[in-house]
């Protein structure tokens, strides 16, 4: 039973991580920010495109996200 809950832990942490999101700070230059933009939007489109609800990118950008 514990090897099955570690795997499911492991997995959840995978598929939180293929598309996360950066944060973008006010220091950061023009060019990072508009990379950081540019992969924030492929990231947003593949979550929409894997049928996640704006219910989970929301949970998801609460609990994965860590700009402050």
């Amino acid at each position: 039973m514990n090897k099955i809950l570690m795997i499911a832990v492991v997995g959840l942490l995978l598929v939180g991580s293929v598309s996360a999101y950066g944060c973008i700070y006010k220091n950061d230059n023009e060019a990072v920010k508009d990379f950081k933009m540019k992969l924030n939007s492929i990231s947003l489109q593949q979550d929409v495109n894997n049928g996640l609800s704006e219910e989970a990118i929301i949970i998801k950008l609460k609990y994965f996200g860590p700009c402050k």
